[in-house]
């Protein structure tokens, strides 16, 4: 081999060892962000079914203890004859 033939050679090689090293780091950065973003989707859907796991739960819960959102209204308060006097004494009889 002459001394061209080895200078060819070795520059060959250093010139695939750079294009290796090159393909490695530089990839396109689209696609890093491309990545990134769905990592960043994909812990964001993880957290909103932690929520939603709990949110069930507790309606749940809340089905279960005899309480529903629907049935909330306040049971009446029976006047005693006593009340209803004093009401009617007080003028509070249009209220």
């Amino acid at each position: 081999m002459t001394e061209e033939e080895k200078n060819k050679e070795e520059t060959e090689k250093k010139e695939e060892v750079k294009e290796e090293k090159s393909k490695e780091s530089n990839t396109n950065p689209m696609i890093e962000e491309a990545k990134k973003a769905a990592e960043e989707l994909h812990k964001a859907n993880e957290e909103r079914k932690k929520l939603l796991d709990r949110e069930e739960k507790l309606l749940e819960e809340k089905a279960l203890g005899g309480k529903s959102i629907l049935n909330s209204e306040e049971e009446k308060k029976e006047e005693t004859p006593l009340e209803y006097a004093k009401k009617v004494l007080n003028g509070g009889l249009n209220e």
